[in-house]
């Protein structure tokens, strides 16, 4: 399994979690964090190129910044919109699981 994670730290930084379009957790200290699973590293990767896809399309993006954050989706498993990144990680089996 894998997991996709990011954290925004305060209220202010938000909206640019909300870019990844995943569940969005108040943690109660005013920070927030969005985190989503994935049986594959592949379908992890896809939501993030999507999500890319997405801002590229609907804000003044340039060429040069989506292919750059394109290259640290397929090469670093993680994407970047303002001071937030969101990780691919992968999630350990628990002993005992099938």
């Amino acid at each position: 399994m894998y997991q996709i994670k990011a954290i925004a730290p305060t209220h202010h930084t938000l909206n640019e979690l909300r870019k990844f379009g995943m569940e969005i957790i108040p943690l109660g200290n005013g920070s927030y964090k969005a985190t989503k699973l994935f049986t594959t590293l592949e379908d992890a990767k896809e939501h993030l190129e999507d999500r890319l896809i997405f801002q590229f399309i609907n804000s003044s993006m340039l060429s040069e910044d989506y292919e750059e954050r394109l290259n640290e989706i397929k090469q670093n498993n993680r994407l970047s919109f303002g001071n937030i990144t969101a990780e691919i990680i992968e999630l350990e089996e628990e002993e005992g699981s099938f």
